[in-house]
């Protein structure tokens, strides 16, 4: 999570995406990253 930038943002911070729940909330934001099944290959 880029942290919003600026002087209201957080530390950037590098989340990992578990394959059981395929989705992650940053600590910081609450922000949620989600995997796109569909599109999704491998480990990328």
């Amino acid at each position: 999570c880029d942290g919003g930038e600026g002087a209201l943002g957080h530390p950037r911070v590098w989340l990992t995406i578990p394959q059981d729940t395929g989705f992650v909330e940053c600590g910081y934001c609450d922000k949620r990253y989600e995997i796109d099944r569909a599109h999704a290959q491998d480990d990328h």
